[in-house]
């Protein structure tokens, strides 16, 4: 995930872990001194993404698209709202975009916050 769309989940209200690591925006790879490899320490989790999104979440899915005369894989996560009582199905009401899993769901989950979901 990249370092505007965490500090747009930070700013937000998701909730953060503790990260002794130095990134900035202007540095946003810094890696954490105590770390031997180059991820970012405490990484926000995809299940930590959907369990924040809360029942509602109802699922992610991988498709297809044609940008530039090239196929692109891309995810889309969906969330519902209750249809009517008189009807047996959901309606998907909020959807999430994204290169990853990750960053489908944290569009995702912003766009129940924005709503006050």
């Amino acid at each position: 995930m990249n370092y505007e769309l965490e500090k747009e989940l930070e700013n937000a209200g998701f909730p953060q872990g503790k990260c002794t690591c130095e990134a900035t925006e202007s540095n946003p790879e810094a890696v954490c001194k105590n770390m031997r490899t180059d991820r970012r320490c405490n990484p926000i989790t995809l299940s930590e993404l959907i369990e924040a999104c809360g029942e509602r979440f109802r699922d992610l899915e991988k498709y297809t698209n044609t940008e530039n005369g090239e196929l692109v894989e891309k995810w889309q996560a969906n969330a519902m709202k209750d249809a009517p009582a008189s009807s047996k199905r959901f309606v998907d009401t909020w959807k999430g975009k994204g290169i990853t899993p990750e960053e489908a769901v944290a569009r995702l989950w912003l766009a129940l916050i924005k709503t006050g979901v």
